[in-house]
C-alpha cells in the first residue's frame, strides 16, 4: 500500500512538471513588441508646439556641416557671476530666485549683427520672472517683457 502510494506520488509530480513546462514553453511566443512610436506623426503639446519631432535622414542631411565652433570670450561661470550681481543690485530677492535655463544666444535685430550673449532665466514663486542677458563684455541687461 505504501509502495502504490509513493509511486502514485511520483506519477502525479512527474504529470505536474510536465504541464508546467508545457504552459511555460506555450506561454513565449515569439510576437513582436510594439515599439514606443507606434504613430508616424509627431506628438504635440496643449500650445500646439511639437514634442517629439520625427527627423528623417534627409532632414538630417540638411543640417549644416562646416559650422565653427568657438570658445565664448566670457565663461558661464563668470556670466553667473555678473548676473547674480546684477539682481542684487536691482533689489531682487535672490533667495527667493533660482536658474531654471541657461542658454548662449544670438541677440540682435535682423539687419544688424548679431551680438553672442549668455541668456539667464530667473523664476520665483514670490515676484515675477526675470529674463536677462550678459554680453560677451561683461555688460548685464533685462529682457524687455512682452
Amino acid at each position: 500500500m505504501l509502495r502504490t502510494l509513493e509511486r502514485n506520488v511520483r506519477t502525479l509530480f512527474l504529470i505536474l512538471v510536465i504541464l508546467s513546462s508545457c504552459n511555460v514553453a506555450l506561454g513565449q511566443s515569439t510576437q513582436p513588441t510594439p515599439s514606443p512610436r507606434s504613430t508616424p506623426e509627431s506628438r504635440v503639446d496643449s500650445a500646439n508646439a511639437i514634442v517629439d519631432p520625427i527627423l528623417t535622414s534627409a532632414d538630417i542631411a540638411k543640417l549644416p556641416v562646416n559650422v565653427t565652433v568657438t570658445k565664448p570670450k566670457l565663461t558661464l561661470q563668470r556670466a553667473l557671476k555678473i548676473s547674480e550681481a546684477y539682481m542684487r543690485r536691482q533689489k531682487f530677492g535672490l533667495s527667493f530666485y533660482f536658474l531654471l535655463e541657461v542658454r548662449l544666444i544670438q541677440w540682435g535685430a535682423e539687419q544688424s549683427p548679431k551680438d553672442v550673449r549668455w541668456f539667464f532665466h530667473w523664476v520665483s514663486a514670490k515676484g515675477p520672472p526675470v529674463e536677462m542677458t550678459v554680453s560677451m563684455t561683461g555688460a548685464p541687461s533685462r529682457v524687455p517683457s512682452m
